[in-house]
């Protein structure tokens, strides 16, 4: 498909966004400096300083819009990185339940599931309150029986399973949660 967009002299979305985002504060910077050094000239006129006085305030709103577009991505993408750390050690919870005949292991691994549970929606409550409440949430829990699983496990995993789809759905929409 790329090839077809380079044959056909049509940019491609991506390189569009681009090319606007990176070329818009070129052009400013080109007026700018046109205004400046029509402004060190001999034939400077009023209008002219009003006129460059505009155009650097228009580039320091352009500055201070990317820097916070900046942050913001910046942001998101650390606080999605520490999303799936949390997200890993939830599966690994997931992936290891006590058996039916490790009866020893329920209490451990119990104690395990709650405190990934609270440490995630401790992290999930500094990103917002949404965050939190859709991490909480038990809209689709289980129904499913799991027989091989030891007594007093399977009413965790099944929290856990929840917890984990509720998690990817929060990482999936950065925009709304965090």
């Amino acid at each position: 498909m790329a090839a077809s967009y380079a044959q056909s002299g049509v940019l491609h979305p991506s390189e569009r966004d681009t090319r606007f985002r990176f070329g818009t504060p070129r052009i400013v910077l080109n007026i700018t400096s046109n205004m400046y050094s029509q402004f060190m000239s001999e034939d400077t006129r009023p209008i002219d300083l009003w006129m460059l006085a505009i155009e650097l305030l228009v580039l320091v709103v352009i500055a201070g819009e990317a820097a916070l577009s900046l942050r913001s991505w910046y942001d998101k993408r650390k606080k999605r990185g520490q999303i799936l750390a949390l997200m890993s050690k939830g599966q690994a919870l997931e992936r290891c339940p006590p058996g039916h005949i490790e009866l020893h292991r329920v209490n451990e691994w119990v104690q395990q599931v709650d405190a990934w549970i609270t440490q995630t929606d401790n992290f999930l409550k500094t990103c917002s309150p949404q965050a939190s409440a859709e991490f909480q949430s038990n809209i689709g829990m289980p129904t499913v029986m799991y027989p091989a699983m030891a007594p007093g496990a399977e009413p965790w995993y099944k929290t856990i399973l929840v917890r984990l789809a509720n998690l990817r759905n929060i990482m999936e929409k950065p925009d709304t949660y965090y």
